[in-house]
């Protein structure tokens, strides 16, 4: 086996961080567009370097980042003012909407691996 082919295989696992890279996005700048002008360049020149699906990963890129734009610090707390929560309740909405995050693109990662996997095996009539 060839260090090209083991860099190649290893790169795979790749499509794993992908929903993190693009929920970091999210999380960081609450919205879903900013997030991709930032990643999604990015995850399509990785994903094509390491022979993953283009279309894959950056629609792995777009879900995630629009998932964690949910818990956005800045969109927790313009709800919670909206609302009129007190800035403790605020806290605590932050912190369980940030583990709904986590759980969530947790579930992106497994779900975009899976695909990713499901269509690199190769089909049989």
């Amino acid at each position: 086996m060839t260090t090209k082919c083991r860099s190649r295989g290893a790169g795979r696992a790749y499509i794993a961080w992908i929903p993190f890279l693009g929920g970091l996005g999210g999380y960081l700048t609450g919205s879903n567009s900013a997030a991709n002008a930032m990643f999604a360049s990015f995850q399509a020149q990785a994903a094509r370097a390491i022979g993953l699906p283009v279309g894959l990963a950056v629609s792995l890129q777009n879900v995630a980042a629009s998932s964690a734009t949910m818990a956005s610090p800045s969109r927790v707390t313009m709800a919670g003012s909206c609302c009129g929560l007190s800035e403790i309740e605020s806290s605590h909405v932050s912190r369980w909407a940030t583990a709904v995050m986590a759980v969530t693109l947790a579930i992106i990662s497994a779900e975009g691996t899976i695909g990713a996997l499901m269509l690199s095996t190769p089909h049989h009539p």
